[in-house]
C-alpha cells in the first residue's frame, strides 16, 4: 500500500470563555506555512468544520436542536483582528438550517450565508454556501448521503456502490478497506459531492494557507468519503465526537488528499452559571495520499 505523505496539521485547544462565547487557540500548518488563530465558538454543540480550506468551506455542523441566537465575537488571525457576528436561525420543524456569518476588519468584509436541507437525511442532505466580499462572490453546493453501519448486525455493504458518487481510484478503495479491517464497522459513513466557484473569500483564507498546494479552488468539483468512529464513553458532547477519516478527490487534479481527525478531549467549565462539558482539544492531520 502506498505511503502517506504528511503535508499539514491543525491543532486546537480551549483557551477561555468571554461573553458566553468559547475561544480556542488554533494552529494551522500546511507545507511549512503556519497560522495562529484565536477562534470563537458560539455553542458547544455548534461549530463549522475546519477542513484546512478544502471545499465545502465553512460548512456548519449542528449537533443538537438549539434555539435561534445572534452573537458577536472577535476572530484573530496571526496579528490581525476581525469582528465576527453569527446569526443562527434553524427550522427544525421543516428540517432546515440557516446561519449567517459576518466578518469585518483590516479593510475587509466577508458575508457568508449557509443553508442546509436535511429533511431527507441520511439518504440525502443538500447544502449551499455563499460568500460575498470585497473581491467578489464565492459559492458552493454539496449533496451528502450517509449510513450508520453500527446499527446493523452484519456489515457486508459495498460502500462505494451504496454511496453512488462515482468511480473511485484503487488507492482510495485500498485505504478505506484497510481502515475497515483495522477499526471495524464505522458508526457513520458519509459521501459528499461538491462544486465551488468564484473569488476566494479573503478573511477565511487568511486562516488556511492552502494556496501553497496550487489547487484550483476557484472552479472545482469533487467527492469526499468520510468514515466516523465515535467515542463510546463520556458525556453527551464526547459521544458525538471521535475519530474521522476523510478522503478528498478533485476532478481535473490527479492528487488525492486525506484528513485524519482525532486527539479529542473534553473538560468542564462554567457557562452562564452552569457547569457544562465542552470540547477541550482536537487535532487534524493532512496527507497527500497519492495520484489517481
Amino acid at each position: 500500500m502506498e505511503e502517506l505523505k504528511k503535508i499539514g496539521e491543525l491543532s486546537m485547544k480551549y483557551r477561555k470563555i468571554e461573553d458566553n462565547v468559547l475561544y480556542y487557540d488554533l494552529e494551522v500548518k500546511i507545507m511549512g506555512i503556519k497560522r495562529k488563530i484565536l477562534l470563537p465558538r458560539y455553542h458547544a454543540f455548534l461549530g463549522w468544520i475546519e477542513i484546512l480550506g478544502f471545499p465545502p468551506q465553512n460548512e456548519w455542523c449542528v449537533l443538537k436542536q438549539l434555539n435561534p441566537f445572534e452573537k458577536r465575537a472577535t476572530l484573530k488571525i496571526d496579528e490581525a483582528s476581525f469582528e465576527e457576528r453569527v446569526i443562527f436561525n434553524p427550522d427544525f420543524e421543516n428540517k432546515m438550517h440557516s446561519i449567517i456569518t459576518i466578518r469585518k476588519g483590516n479593510n475587509l468584509c466577508e458575508y457568508f450565508q449557509w443553508f442546509e436541507d436535511f429533511s431527507k437525511a441520511p439518504e440525502k442532505i443538500e447544502g449551499t454556501g455563499i460568500f460575498t466580499h470585497n473581491q467578489g462572490i464565492y459559492r458552493y453546493f454539496y449533496t451528502k448521503r450517509g449510513t450508520e453501519p453500527s446499527k446493523y448486525g452484519k456489515f457486508e455493504i459495498d460502500i462505494f456502490k451504496f454511496l453512488s458518487i462515482g468511480e473511485f481510484p484503487n488507492i482510495v478503495r485500498e485505504r478505506v478497506d484497510g481502515i475497515l479491517k483495522d477499526k471495524g464497522k464505522p458508526d457513520s459513513i458519509w459521501a459528499q459531492k461538491f462544486e465551488a466557484k468564484g473569488a476566494l473569500p479573503p478573511i477565511y483564507y487568511k486562516m488556511f494557507p492552502i494556496k501553497v498546494l496550487d489547487l484550483n479552488l476557484r472552479d472545482c468539483k469533487g467527492n469526499m468519503i468520510q468514515l466516523g468512529y465515535l467515542n463510546k464513553e463520556g458525556g453527551e458532547i464526547d459521544k458525538i465526537h471521535g475519530k474521522w477519516y476523510k478522503f478528498f478527490m478533485f476532478e481535473n487534479d490527479s492528487r488525492l488528499f486525506f484528513i485524519k481527525e482525532g486527539g479529542w478531549s473534553s473538560k468542564e467549565i462554567e457557562i452562564d452559571g452552569k457547569i457544562e462539558r465542552i470540547k477541550n482539544t482536537y487535532k487534524k492531520e493532512l496527507f497527500l495520499l497519492g495520484m489517481k
